[in-house]
């Protein structure tokens, strides 16, 4: 039988955790990111268009979410931005999928040695 990976919480999880967030901190930052669900890489090809479209509409309000949480998880004590480009929607997504979806260990290993190369 062939080795199965489950899949792991979130990255912005595990990186909360090692920060000692407050579950009400931790709750703040979920809620912030299920606002910016429109950066979700996966989705069908006719969803991303129009998610552009509307993140091109509602640019102002979509980068103040990714700023608020930059500097509230930097007050916290994380070392780097969440939103590497909160003025660009493909890198953002990348961002948010990066953070915020599910991945296996192996996956995390392999974004993590592609994104710091």
């Amino acid at each position: 039988m062939a080795d199965v990976e489950f899949k792991t919480e979130h990255r912005i999880s595990e990186i909360m955790k090692s920060l000692g967030m407050r579950s009400d901190d931790v709750r703040q930052v979920y809620y912030a990111f299920d606002k910016l669900v429109i950066l979700k890489k996966h989705m069908p090809e006719s969803y991303r268009a129009k998610n552009y479209v509307t993140f091109s509409i509602g640019k102002e309000e979509y980068m103040e979410r990714m700023t608020w949480i930059n500097d509230f998880m930097r007050s916290h004590g994380m070392t780097e931005n969440v939103f590497r480009d909160v003025t660009d929607f493909e890198t953002s997504c990348e961002d948010y999928d990066y953070y915020n979806e599910y991945k296996t260990p192996t996956q995390y290993r392999q974004e993590e040695t592609q994104r710091n190369s």
